[in-house]
C-alpha cells in the first residue's frame, strides 16, 4: 500500500504487462521509460543442493535456503556493492531511498541498505516442510529454534559460513543472549501463529 500511496504502483501494472512478452528490459527501452525506471532485481529465496540433505527448498532457515541478494539498476544509481548483511525488510526503503521518494509518517522496520547497525538482530521464519522454523542471526552467529520438537541449533557463521557444524551450547553465553532475543520474536509469532505457541 505504500508503494502505491506514493504514485509507484504503475509498476505492477507494467510488469503485468511485460510478462509473457519478450522482456521488460527490452519493453522499457523501446518505450523509452529506462530514462526513468529503477529496475530492482531480487530472490526470496535460495536452494540446497544436497549441503543439508535436501535438493528444494522449504526444509529449513540455513544460509543456501534462506540468503539472497538483491541489486538494482537506473539513472542515478551509483555503481557499487554492498557485502555486509541485510534483510528483506530493507528492501522497500532502499527503494524508496533510490527514488528520492520520502517514507512519510509510516515507521519503516528496515533500513536503506548499508545504514543499518553492524550489530542489527535479523529474524526469519518459516512453516517448513519439515515444520515451523525461526531464527535469529545477529553479528556472525544464528541461532534456529525448531517450534514442533524443541531443538535448537547454534551456527558459528564466521568459523563455519556452510553452517555444517551445530555448536549449540545451553551453557554458552553467546547462545542464552541469542535466546532471549529469539524469545521475544517467539512471543510476537505466537500472537500471529497460536498454533506455534
Amino acid at each position: 500500500d505504500l508503494v502505491r500511496s506514493r504514485g509507484l504502483g504503475d509498476v505492477y501494472k507494467r510488469q503485468g504487462h511485460t510478462d509473457g512478452h519478450k522482456g521488460a528490459g527490452a519493453t522499457f527501452e523501446e518505450e523509452g521509460l529506462l530514462d526513468e525506471t529503477l529496475v530492482v532485481f531480487w530472490n526470496d529465496h535460495g536452494e540446497q543442493m544436497f549441503e543439508h540433505g535436501e535438493q528444494s527448498h522449504g526444509y529449513g532457515l540455513n544460509r543456501e535456503e534462506n540468503d539472497g541478494f538483491a541489486a538494482f539498476w537506473g539513472p542515478g544509481v551509483a555503481p557499487g556493492r554492498h557485502a555486509g548483511p541485510t534483510h528483506s525488510v530493507d528492501l522497500l526503503p532502499t527503494v524508496l531511498d533510490a527514488l528520492g521518494v520520502p517514507p512519510g509518517d509510516e515507521p519503516l522496520s528496515g533500513y536503506v541498505v548499508g545504514t543499518a547497525p553492524a550489530d542489527r538482530a535479523r529474524y526469519a521464519a518459516t512453516v517448513a516442510r519439515s515444520g515451523p522454523l525461526v531464527s535469529v542471526t545477529q553479528g556472525g552467529a544464528k541461532l534456529v529454534y525448531d517450534l514442533d520438537d524443541g531443538t535448537l541449533g547454534y551456527w558459528d557463521r564466521v568459523a563455519d559460513p556452510e553452517e555444517r557444524v551445530d555448536r549449540y551450547d545451553p551453557r554458552d553465553p553467546a547462545v542464552r543472549d541469542a535466546w532471549r532475543l529469539l524469545r521475544e520474536r517467539g512471543r510476537l509469532l505466537a500472537a500471529l501463529a497460536p498454533e506455534w505457541g
